[in-house]
């Protein structure tokens, strides 16, 4: 393992055009990571894996081969100690969100984001996440605002603060709910029941409610398919409701 992975990980690096390469390698490193009998034969084995893995993100321009890399990440993410991935994890996430990424990389970033959330201290997912959180959500392209829909109530639960909540990630919910696209709108609607516990009486009764009641009268009049939705988890919002407010 010692001797061949330097030679596997040249390759990469001389082959950086080569996506069914990139792609196998990918599978490769991320079945190693997981081996815990052989990682626990061969001291550092993680480090170096992980090491590479990082290291093809950075150098590979290839969108496809780059997403190889990332979403391998995102399946390795919960065997990395949290220093590595504070360090090393962290900003690539943060990175990938930027607006000046491909689609395909932002979409991967909510991914990170998501796993993130739950082995990152609540006061990291405060500063780091929900920031990202907010910026994705206002992203120009609906897959990414989808994407970032889905995973509000992660951020959510990771922040487990009433007021947290109701500073950063109520307003991304606000604004979803109104969004152009129809599968944005699905998305989030899916999503609220698992956020409504987090936020605090005032919120809910103030700002939730007439949310949830314009989406659902919308809903209606439109015939689209977020009234499917909204019968799906009517029953939900009632019942966290009553429990909160």
């Amino acid at each position: 393992i010692e001797l061949v992975l330097p030679l596997i990980q040249k390759v990469l690096e001389e082959e950086t055009a080569n996506l069914d390469i990139h792609c196998e390698a990918a599978v490769t490193y991320k079945n190693i990571f997981r081996n815990t009998k052989l990682t626990s034969r061969f001291t550092g084995l993680t480090d170096i894996i992980l090491s590479g893995i990082l290291r093809n993100v950075a150098r590979q321009k290839d969108n496809l081969s780059a997403a190889a890399w990332l979403e391998t990440l995102v399946e390795v993410l919960d065997n990395v100690p949290l220093p590595a991935i504070k360090d090393s994890i962290l900003p690539v996430a943060l990175s990938q969100a930027e607006p000046t990424q491909r689609v395909q990389r932002r979409v991967i970033a909510t991914k990170l984001i998501e796993k993130l959330c739950t082995v990152l201290p609540a006061l990291d997912v405060r500063k780091e996440l929900a920031p990202c959180a907010q910026m994705l959500a206002q992203d120009p392209n609906a897959n990414v605002r989808g994407s970032i829909a889905q995973r509000l109530g992660f951020i959510a639960q990771s922040l487990h603060n009433a007021n947290d909540c109701g500073t950063l990630l109520l307003p991304c919910l606000i604004e979803l709910c109104k969004d152009d696209d129809v599968g944005v709108r699905e998305a989030i609607l899916n999503t609220v029941a698992i956020c409504l516990p987090h936020f605090s009486k005032e919120s809910s009764k103030s700002a939730i409610i007439p949310l949830l009641k314009k989406s659902t009268e919308q809903a209606v009049f439109l015939q689209d398919e977020t009234l499917s939705v909204v019968a799906k988890n009517l029953g939900q919002w009632i019942y966290n409701l009553k429990v909160s407010v």
